[in-house]
C-alpha cells in the first residue's frame, strides 16, 4: 500500500496548511504581545524598584544628617548640661526610628524585588513551556 501523500495527511489531521499557518501566525502574535506586557512589567518593576531605592538613599541621608547634628549636640553638651541631654535623646529617638524606617522599606523593597522576579521567573517559564509544547506539536504535524 502506498503511503498517503502530505495534502491528504494534512487533511486527515483535521487542519488544512493555510489554517495551520493562520493558528500560528496568530499564536505568534499573542507571544508578541505577551513578550510585550513582560517586558512593560519589567520596566515597570525596575522603575518601581529606582523610586524605592531612591526613597532609601534619602532616608540614609536623614539618617546620617541626624547623625552629624548628634555629633554637634554632643560636643554642645560639654558647654550646655541642661539643654543638651534632652535634645541628644530627642535626636537619638528620632535617629532609630529612620532606622527603623529605613529597615522597614528596604526590607520592603528586597520582597518586591523578590515577587516581581519570581513572577517573571513563572512567566517566562510559561511561556518556555507553552511554546516548547507548540514546537513539540508542530515538529509532530510534520514528521506525521
Amino acid at each position: 500500500m502506498r503511503p498517503p501523500s502530505r495534502p491528504l495527511r494534512l487533511r486527515l489531521w483535521g487542519v488544512a496548511p493555510r489554517e495551520a499557518a493562520r493558528q500560528l501566525r496568530e499564536q505568534a502574535e499573542r507571544f508578541e504581545r505577551e513578550i510585550g506586557e513582560l517586558r512593560a512589567a519589567l520596566e515597570k518593576a525596575q522603575a518601581e524598584e529606582a523610586a524605592l531605592t531612591a526613597q532609601c538613599e534619602a532616608l540614609s541621608a536623614q539618617v546620617e544628617e541626624a547623625r552629624r547634628t548628634l555629633e554637634g549636640l554632643q560636643k554642645g553638651l560639654q558647654q550646655s548640661r541642661v539643654l543638651a541631654p534632652v535634645q541628644a535623646l530627642v535626636l537619638a529617638r528620632e535617629i532609630a526610628d529612620l532606622e527603623q524606617e529605613h529597615a522597614a522599606r528596604m526590607a520592603e523593597l528586597a520582597a518586591e524585588r523578590e515577587r516581581l522576579r519570581a513572577e517573571i521567573a513563572e512567566r517566562r517559564s510559561s511561556l518556555q513551556r507553552w511554546v516548547t509544547s507548540l514546537l513539540q506539536s508542530v515538529a509532530e504535524r510534520g514528521t506525521e
